[in-house]
């Protein structure tokens, strides 16, 4: 494992486990950058670490319990630095001293305030039963102003001058105002609606921006571009780490349920111009936080398969949870540009299932070739999406076909045994190895694996012998 750089993204909807593979990574690399180039602070990265420690990495890189690795955000991420001090705070509790001092923030962030977290949930609010999933934390606010606004968006470098900022937050104040106002008079959820806006008139924003620069100038933050990265590492590997998953890009995703950033390998730097290896995370099984289509969808697995981490919330509900889904797993590799291996998380959760089921193909209906691959006589099956062009206007006339289509499945042999005591592939059920084959096959998705992920910390982590992570081949 002797490569200056990895990168590592999800292949799905989220919450593929990319924190716990990030943590290995930086463990097994020695690792003194973790890097986050896309998302914000909606992202929940959860990381155990084999004493038991737990921290949910939202802002910093989740490589911060693996020897203390340093953070930095590329200019593309969106900071909130008031969650970024109670994220600091709780990585103290956890025995890492001073997180904020091993952190650089590019100036070109944009960064997230209290009343974009009031925009955002208003806006969704007044979407009625059309909600789009947010997780109402602010972050696609906060991004659209940086994308329309220009210099009068604020950007983490205006966190130091105290004069610009409230200039910056008076103005931005006023105009949320104006927007929620219209929101607010076509809402069908006029209550909460209603009370969410006098929270928003009545914030006392010099007192914000006051609490913003004394965060940032009291901590010894570093603001400063991060340039090449090639300077910052003290010789050991960069580690990227990802935020989101493919199937939620924001030009390529399924409108509206995406989120707002470019969620593939776009944006990452090469340090010393060398390409990072590229890792694609999935689960064994798939899974959906929020609204939006998902064709192998099983109510009987999402209650079987309950999550510790991912609980419902008042924009999120329960996580979904379906069977393995290659038809979209191709579809995120081609929007990806691929990956050079595969890392699959929660193989130990489907134990004790009697078979495991993978979606091969859609049963497809009729005028589907606009957006599959389809083949049959009459054509009605497809084992594979077109991608379409960057803002296409007919996304989100493939995001209402997806219900229609119906999964062809393959059943695969369950297995009984508890896998989270597995230290070794060769260990694991033939069940078990059979999965991960037909994961890896030309039928599958014709990408090794080189990473199954067997429990929650680094030592429940299985490199399968002569992948791209076994350092003896």
């Amino acid at each position: 494992m002797n490569h200056p750089a990895w990168a590592v993204i999800g292949l799905g909807f989220g919450d593929e486990g990319k924190g716990t593979i990030v943590d290995f990574l930086a463990r097994e690399t020695g690792a003194d950058l973790v890097v986050r180039w896309n998302g914000g602070p909606q992202a929940a990265h959860h990381v155990v670490t084999p004493e038991g420690i737990t921290h949910c990495f939202a802002q910093f890189g989740s490589g911060m319990l693996a020897d203390g690795a340093e953070t930095v955000l590329c200019e593309r991420m969106l900071v909130d630095p008031l969650a970024l001090a109670r994220e600091a705070s709780h990585l103290e509790a956890c025995g890492v001293s001073a997180p904020l001092r091993k952190l650089t923030i590019d100036p070109r962030c944009p960064v997230v305030l209290p009343f974009h977290k009031l925009v955002n949930q208003i806006r969704e609010l007044s979407r009625g039963d059309e909600r789009h999933g947010s997780c109402g934390r602010g972050v696609g606010e906060a991004a659209g102003d940086a994308s329309r606004l220009g210099p009068a968006a604020v950007r983490a470098g205006d966190l130091q001058n105290l004069s610009l900022l409230k200039r910056k937050l008076e103005f931005l104040w006023r105009l949320k105002i104006d927007l929620a106002e219209q929101l607010v008079e076509g809402s069908p959820k006029r209550g909460p609606v209603d009370e969410r806006l006098g929270l928003l008139e009545r914030m006392d924003v010099p007192s914000i921006a006051e609490e913003i620069h004394g965060l940032a100038s009291a901590s010894g933050l570093w603001i400063e571009p991060a340039g090449s990265l090639g300077g910052s590492a003290r010789g050991g590997a960069v580690v990227f780490e990802g935020a989101h998953g493919v199937l939620l890009d924001a030009t390529r995703g399924f409108v509206p349920h995406v989120t707002k950033s470019d969620t593939t390998f776009s944006g990452i730097p090469r340090p010393g111009g060398r390409r990072p290896v590229r890792i694609g995370v999935l689960r064994a099984y798939a899974t959906r936080h929020g609204a939006g289509p998902f064709v192998t969808e099983d109510a009987g697995l999402t209650a079987s398969l309950p999550e510790v981490h991912n609980v419902p919330n008042e924009w999120q509900g329960p996580m979904r949870a379906g069977w393995l889904d290659l038809v979209m797993l191709r579809y995120a590799l081609r929007v990806a540009g691929g990956v050079d291996a595969l890392a699959v998380t929660n193989l130990d959760r489907l134990s004790g299932l009697p078979s495991v089921r993978v979606a091969t193909a859609y049963e497809v209906p009729p005028g589907a070739s606009e957006f599959f691959r389809v083949e049959g006589s009459p054509a009605k099956t497809a084992r594979s999406m077109k991608v379409p062009r960057r803002g296409g206007e007919k996304i989100s006339a493939r995001t209402r076909l997806l219900p229609e289509c119906r999964p062809v499945f393959t059943e695969l042999p369950g297995w009984d045994e508890d896998l989270t005591g597995c230290r070794d592939v060769q260990e694991l059920p033939v069940a078990a190895r059979r999965f991960l084959t037909f994961l890896a096959s030309d039928d599958g998705l014709g990408i090794p694996v080189a990473l199954v992920s067997v429990g929650p910390t680094a030592k429940e982590k299985l490199i399968v012998p002569g992948g791209l992570l076994d350092g003896s081949r």
